[in-house]
């Protein structure tokens, strides 16, 4: 049961949505699938005056804008996984949605956006969205700004989103080859948290070389990436990749689930096996 009552609102248009956020006159959430903030509210941690839907936007789309891949902030993690246009341009976001567990309430409803802007650091979206460089574009009345994830995520369930803005889309370049990914998330059971999370991408070069980039999540508080080069046929150099992500680890970030040192431990590991994946993803 949720306890503190609120307003509610289903705009149909985005001007409509930015204009609810900003004239709210107490707390207002935007909501994407509801799994993460409905908790919230049946545990009273949260108490807005007001909760915009955000159905209404067309928010669920997956196309091609030139040489982005644009995603709705409201698609889903089962559409990443019946999406060719997923498959073709963005393999990594097929494999991280493709271990989400909870069942369908989960698959079916969660969303890529809401899991970015509720940015917990272990989740899987944060790190997959820095392995692919991805943009995170804001709305609200003062216009439209685009994020790096590099940038976007600020701390623990802290992003750079403001109150009066909403995330309408996440985009990507895709004029470089797709090339491989791999994904590897460390899990105490199969329907808990991740405690470490690592997405590796790939681009195939001349020579059998691989520009590569790794992200880890759930090792800080916020994901750290670390860009790589690597011989296909030497995976002896995946380590130089693996202490190159150790060195750009920050202090570690603790929860109920695991201490910061652990997580710091086995981080290493978790990214040697992501890179490992996108090697043998890219050798077919």
């Amino acid at each position: 049961m949720i306890a503190a009552p609120f307003a509610y609102a289903r705009p149909s248009t985005h001007e409509e949505a930015a204009r609810l956020l900003a004239g709210a006159s107490g707390l207002a959430s935007a909501i994407g699938g509801g799994t993460a903030l409905f908790p919230l509210l049946s545990r009273d941690e949260q108490q807005p005056s007001l909760l915009v839907d955000l159905r209404g936007l067309g928010l669920e789309d997956i196309r091609v804008d030139g040489e982005e891949l644009v995603l709705g902030a409201r698609v889903t993690y089962d559409a990443l996984v019946g999406s060719e246009i997923i498959s073709r341009h963005a393999p990594l976001l097929a494999l991280m949605a493709k271990g989400v567990t909870g069942g369908r309430s989960i698959t079916g409803q969660g969303t890529i956006g809401g899991s970015a802007c509720y940015a917990n650091p272990a989740s899987d979206v944060p790190a997959c969205l820095l392995a692919l460089r991805a943009r995170l574009r804001l709305v609200s009345l003062r216009g439209t700004r685009d994020i790096p994830a590099s940038q976007f995520f600020t701390g623990p369930y802290q992003t750079l989103r403001r109150p009066d803005e909403f995330l309408a889309e996440i985009r990507a370049d895709i004029s470089r080859s797709v090339g491989a990914a791999g994904y590897h998330k460390l899990k105490f059971a199969g329907s808990s948290s991740p405690i470490v999370t690592a997405a590796s991408t790939l681009q195939m070069e001349q020579g059998g070389i691989a520009e590569g980039f790794v992200a880890i999540g759930g090792a800080g508080p916020v994901p750290i990436g670390s860009a790589f080069q690597v011989r296909t046929s030497d995976r002896d150099s995946v380590e130089a990749a693996v202490k190159a992500i150790v060195r750009a680890m920050p202090a570690g970030w603790s929860d109920e689930l695991a201490d910061g040192d652990y997580r710091r431990a086995v981080a290493p590991e978790v990214a040697r096996i992501a890179i490992e994946a996108a090697l043998e993803q890219a050798d077919g």
